[in-house]
């Protein structure tokens, strides 16, 4: 006589013992996994993560001109560089000293020149964020960044600039500039970059000729905060995302593509959900989420609405399983972030929004969350969702092992991949049953 246990398990054919009984009376019920490819290992499409909308994100192929050719004289140095082999932009004064005399004074900086043909494509409304590398002969350089607009008939709606700011970095080497949430004014269409080095205190005569600045490599992106270093579309430094040129190389803007995840894609402009083979708990791979929100709590992927239910109803009870892990912790320390929540409403009454667990922010750390919830009897829309819940430039948050159960579970993380266990459709793309 088999004990119940062996029933653990079991297959009738291909198909899985869904439950298993002792005359009439149910003695041990089978569980369903509801949620589709639920160890992320089923991709689909390219998802574009970052454009960098500059066209000469470094001189080498022209651009980042002198405001002054007389005075402020540039040359393209190949042997002061920030990357082998890669050319950087060199000047100096050539002009009476000051206190805010620039030795490097550059415009169209990212683009062939500053003419309407060349300018950088801008939506007006949208914050943009420019990230370029500089490097001054001496220390403590001050700087100013700016992005002068356009409208559709070329007519100059001014810039925005970042004023005059100091810097900690060191004789003779490179440092980042970051000017962020640089808001597109009403009816701008195009725009161009400018960046200024100056001394840390008045020039003093006759050190024009050994004063140097250098400039490379900068990215001129939509958002309001920074998202990532320096990419072009040779030049990634994300094992997760494809660099890749839209045009000519080094004279044309650049996209890095992650792989998307078949069934879970990203709320849209609010995040980026892409495959990530940097870390997971089974199989190969997981889904990561990076934050495209100004807002804090939101950057989410959704699992199940109304419209898509994927087996789920009104009036039921459910238990989510997933783990998170966190590479770097976020600046955003919230309860929505890194986590779980289902929001609801009921006709024509506000939004509720149930909170689950949420994963430790604490580096290189994954945190297993188990939700139970109940979606209400007459809610007459369901989000069910998983979050970054960081705004942009925050810290990514990977996912991977999700299981949606009917009823309270306290048991581990299954799939069609366990055994015992049976996909129900396409394996890794599908539900899933089995006893155990």
């Amino acid at each position: 006589m088999p004990k119940l246990n062996d029933a653990l398990g079991m297959k009738v054919g291909s198909q899985p013992v869904k439950r298993v009984y002792q005359g009439s009376t149910v003695v041990l019920n089978g569980i369903e996994n509801l949620a589709p490819n639920p160890s992320f290992e089923t991709t689909t499409t390219n998802v574009e993560v970052r454009r960098n909308l500059v066209t000469r994100p470094t001189a080498v192929n022209g651009g980042w001109s002198s405001n002054n050719p007389a005075t402020h004289v540039i040359s393209l140095d190949a042997t002061v560089t920030r990357r082998a082999g890669v050319s950087s932009r060199k000047c100096y004064y050539n002009g009476t000293a000051g206190i805010n005399v620039a030795v490097l004074s550059l415009y169209s900086v990212g683009s062939l020149t500053n003419a309407s043909v060349d300018r950088l494509p801008v939506t007006a409304g949208t914050a943009y964020t420019t990230s370029v590398y500089v490097r001054a002969s001496y220390a403590n350089t001050r700087y100013q960044m700016s992005a002068s607009f356009y409208d559709a008939s070329n007519v100059s709606l001014g810039s925005i600039s970042t004023g005059i700011l100091t810097t900690t970095l060191t004789a003779n080497t490179w440092g980042q500039l970051v000017q962020s949430n640089i808001v597109a004014p009403a009816n701008a269409v195009s725009c161009f970059l400018n960046l200024n080095l100056y001394t840390p205190s008045a020039q003093a005569n006759g050190a024009q000729l050994t004063d140097f600045g250098w400039a490379t490599d900068i990215c001129f992106e939509a958002g309001s905060a920074k998202i990532g270093d320096y990419f072009d579309g040779t030049t990634g430094g994300d094992t997760d995302l494809t660099p890749s040129w839209l045009g000519t190389a080094n004279a044309s803007a650049s996209v890095l593509n992650g792989v998307g995840i078949t069934n879970h894609t990203s709320g849209v402009g609010v995040a980026k959900a892409f495959s990530s083979t940097k870390w997971k708990v089974s199989g190969t791979k997981s889904l990561r989420l990076s934050s495209r929100y100004a807002g804090t709590g939101t950057a989410y992927v959704e699992l199940s609405n109304q419209g898509s239910p994927r087996g789920l109803a009104a009036g039921k009870t459910y238990t989510l399983l997933t783990t998170c892990y966190i590479d770097t912790p976020q600046a955003t320390n919230i309860t929505t972030a890194r986590g779980v929540q289902l929001v609801h409403k009921i006709g024509p009454a506000a939004y509720v929004t149930t909170i689950g667990p949420q994963a430790v922010n604490t580096s290189q750390t994954a945190t297993n969350l188990r939700f139970t919830f109940t979606i209400p009897v007459g809610a007459t829309e369901w989000y069910l969702r998983i979050q970054n819940g960081g705004v942009y430039g925050d810290s990514d948050v990977w996912f991977d092992n999700l299981m949606i159960v009917e009823g309270t579970y306290a048991g581990q993380y299954r799939d069609g991949s366990n055994a015992g266990w049976v996909w129900s459709g396409t394996a890794n793309n599908s539900s899933s049953y089995g006893l155990g």
